[in-house]
């Protein structure tokens, strides 16, 4: 087995580094390249752009208590776009779900994707399976139904990774479901980011990592 391991500076919850990623057998480990913890209360830290551009909910700003957070209202969509991270073209993005107060409370991760709506959106809930979208200028197409092949569940972490033109869903660092080929090859770069959106509220991300992939 290899090991590589990669000296990070961590300051305020927040790191930027190179970025490694560790593969054995079918599990993969990023080193983050960007990590936020989202440490303390209100607004994301400069590194993040919210909350971009969407058609597909009633859009509103992520903000942080000690993990990122959506609002309360029914129907909202909470966006964020890591646009203080220069992500490589071939990219990974995590989120550590910690708090789904309903099976109904729904938390996605973006690969490729930029505030006008495009990008690579996978997303489910803890009723849903796990879908990957095609997004543009907002508007979103199912690519892959039951792509990670499972549902959303508080204390595992879900990961999208694109490499070339095949993207790939991760639950707990272990490869899921069917990679998926883009033979469309839509979008080539992009920023990494994470969605949730509301039923009753109080779902909760804690942490956020991306890396090259």
């Amino acid at each position: 087995m290899k090991k590589l391991i990669l000296a990070l500076l961590i300051l305020a919850g927040t790191v930027h580094a190179q970025s490694l990623i560790v593969i054995s057998g079918s599990k993969t480990v990023a080193v983050a390249g960007f990590s936020d913890t989202f440490p303390g209360t209100g607004a994301l830290s400069a590194s993040w752009t919210t909350p971009g551009t969407w058609t597909g909910g009633q859009l509103a700003a992520a903000t942080k208590s000690s993990g990122a957070i959506c609002t309360t209202n029914y129907g909202d969509l909470c966006l964020a776009y890591a646009t203080g991270y220069t992500a490589p073209n071939n990219q990974i993005a995590t989120i550590a779900v910690t708090t789904a107060p309903t099976i109904y409370e729904g938390f996605g991760v973006l690969v490729r994707a930029n505030g006008a709506g495009n990008g690579y959106w996978m997303h489910g809930n803890g009723n849903t399976p796990i879908e990957l979208d095609i997004c543009t200028s907002g508007s979103c197409a199912a690519a892959a139904y039951s792509f990670c092949g499972g549902l959303i569940a508080a204390g595992s972490t879900y990961s999208l990774g694109v490499h070339g033109n095949v993207l790939t869903c991760y639950v707990n660092a272990v490869a899921a479901g069917t990679p998926y080929t883009d033979a469309s090859n839509t979008y080539t770069s992009g920023y990494v980011g994470f969605g949730m959106s509301v039923y009753t509220g109080g779902g909760k991300i804690g942490s956020f990592t991306a890396a090259a992939n």
